[in-house]
């Protein structure tokens, strides 16, 4: 019964946050892919009867074991909390060669030779699985050692409240597990999220390196396709303050080859507009001549385009189909980028006239001198050449902020779900405590009894929670940073191709530690003013 109240509760919030998630996926799709108008929210029958099926099949799963575990207890055995914890105690040693064995799969499953995503994820699940399940251990090992420092600061409570926990520890061990396993998300996608976002700052500090760029509207925030007569780009070279310009052509071309993939992004490119020397996975010869070799009729592609098709060095030739035919082209070097997950091939423009019959270009890069205002170039540009165009120009800055505007909106929808996990962490610590304050009722009015106040009760409980949350904070940090290297250097490789250079900033940690203690504390609240009401009488009488 509680298990099917839950479902349809669950059913009509995911309806209700699916219809929210909507505009936030879309918009995401329309940045990075191609432009979606969602008009209505269809809602699929086999989606909702999984979701009931998960409800319903998960919570008459978790009612076996207690259900069989009822029909075993002496009736004298129900009064005593102590044999519930003894079994508890008893399986410790067993949960421990659970996780170890758990985490071990992971790590083995993550070493397969394979490109899986699934395998990726599974391995992912058992590593956080493995991590939820040593708090039981580290739950008895945290109270031990944080016994003398609560009894300094707290005096007899503070030596009360961590025997509470490690005595209650069926109780108490799971609601740590689920905070654990909340703030772990918490830490890792947070870690994930900074990396990438520190990763693509390098990536535009390297290939942003013209002061103007000049392109038509675009479908997406990602590539450009249209066609641009190349006459403007000598109009624009010749406005003051321009000292240089550089154009792009961009266009899909079939790659025989490869069938089952996507059409080729290819660039022309007529310079170099990079503002440093780019990083490459490989290149051949000196990483600073690969233009020469561009010249010479060899191409360059993205990290996602090789790992896609599997280019490496030995194998580094390419037949894409052009104008003249197919035409194989040798592959002189694969460079990270970060614009495009389906990957991009560069080759100079001169090599990209002799084999297509295109006169256009795409986009337009300015170089400015060092004395001329950018701003100022950009007025002069869109009342000189481009008032008659539908062509836009924007700076450096304007256009490296349009990208971050494109990398919040499409992880904005992993806040939203970190956050449900922190809630859904927050509910099972305050289920945990109010089973405890159930069940220990008496004991809680034996406490009254002999002389402690409602005050000293509350600072028992707040304390209880506050070393749960510690605990649950200070697990969930390396498992988070597990959960983030699986992220960063498999889970994200095998999905988009990419690598991410790993960046550990400390207030993400510091946040991630502050968030479990806050829950923890937050879910005590409520426990706490329960106990300062305490009747001591009706307290003594309860069974």
């Amino acid at each position: 019964l509680l298990g099917l109240v839950g479902t349809v509760l669950g059913i009509g919030l995911g309806l209700i946050f699916g219809r929210a998630a909507v505009g936030l996926v879309s918009q995401t799709i329309s940045d990075l892919y191609f432009t979606v108008n969602v008009q209505r929210v269809t809602v699929d029958t086999f989606t909702l009867l999984k979701g009931a099926g998960i409800g319903l099949l998960a919570s008459i799963a978790i009612a076996v074991v207690p259900s069989f575990d009822a029909t075993r207890t002496p009736p004298a055995g129900t009064l005593r909390r102590s044999e519930t914890e003894s079994r508890a105690r008893r399986l410790l040693p067993y949960i421990l060669m659970a996780a170890i064995g758990l985490m071990l799969i992971g790590i083995l499953l993550l070493a397969l030779p394979s490109q899986s995503i699934v395998i990726s994820f599974a391995a992912l699940f058992c590593i956080i699985v493995g991590g939820a399940l040593l708090t039981p251990p580290a739950l008895l090992l945290f109270m031990s050692l944080l016994t003398p420092v609560t009894g300094a600061l707290f005096g007899v409570l503070g030596r009360m409240a961590p025997r509470a926990v490690a005595r209650s520890l069926s109780r108490t061990s799971v609601a740590v597990a689920a905070l654990t396993v909340a703030v772990s998300v918490i830490v890792g996608v947070s870690v994930m999220i900074g990396s990438f976002r520190n990763t693509v700052a390098d990536w535009l500090d390297t290939t942003l390196g013209a002061d103007i760029y000049i392109s038509p509207p675009q479908v997406t925030a990602t590539r450009v396709t249209a066609d641009v007569d190349p006459a403007i780009a000598e109009q624009i070279a010749a406005v003051p303050g321009v000292v240089r310009v550089a154009t792009a052509r961009s266009v899909n071309v079939v790659a025989p080859d490869y069938p089952d993939l996507p059409p080729v992004n290819l660039t022309a490119s007529s310079g170099d507009v990079t503002s440093r020397p780019r990083t490459f996975v490989w290149v051949e010869g000196e990483s600073e001549d690969y233009w020469s070799l561009l010249d010479a009729g060899g191409v360059m592609v993205s990290e996602p385009f090789a790992f896609r098709r599997g280019l490496s060095q030995t194998d580094n030739q390419i037949t894409l189909v052009t104008d003249r035919g197919e035409q194989t082209f040798t592959v002189v070097g694969v460079y990270y980028d970060y614009a495009t997950d389906q990957g991009t091939v560069i080759v100079a423009d001169s090599v990209y006239r002799r084999f297509y019959d295109d006169p256009y270009i795409s986009t337009i890069a300015a170089f400015v001198a060092e004395d001329a205002d950018p701003a100022a170039v950009i007025d002069a540009l869109r009342s000189g050449p481009l008032a008659n165009s539908e062509l836009m120009a924007q700076s450096n800055r304007a256009l490296r902020t349009g990208v971050f505007e494109v990398f919040e909106r499409a992880f904005s929808i992993t806040i939203a779900l970190r956050l449900l996990a922190t809630i859904v962490a927050f509910i099972g610590i305050l289920s945990a405590l109010m089973a405890l304050q159930l069940e220990e009722t008496r004991q809680y009015g034996t406490m009254r009894a002999v002389g402690m106040t409602p005050r000293q009760l509350w600072n028992y409980t707040v304390i209880q929670t506050g070393l749960m949350g510690v605990t649950a904070g200070a697990l969930a940090l390396p498992i988070g940073v597990v959960l983030a290297l699986v992220l960063i250097y498999v889970i994200n490789v095998r999905s988009f191709g990419w690598t991410m250079q790993l960046t550990l900033s400390p207030n993400e940690f510091i946040i991630a530690f502050a968030v479990a203690v806050v829950a923890a504390l937050a879910a005590g609240l409520y426990p706490a003013w329960r106990l300062t009401r305490l009747v001591t009488a009706r307290a003594l009488r309860s069974e």
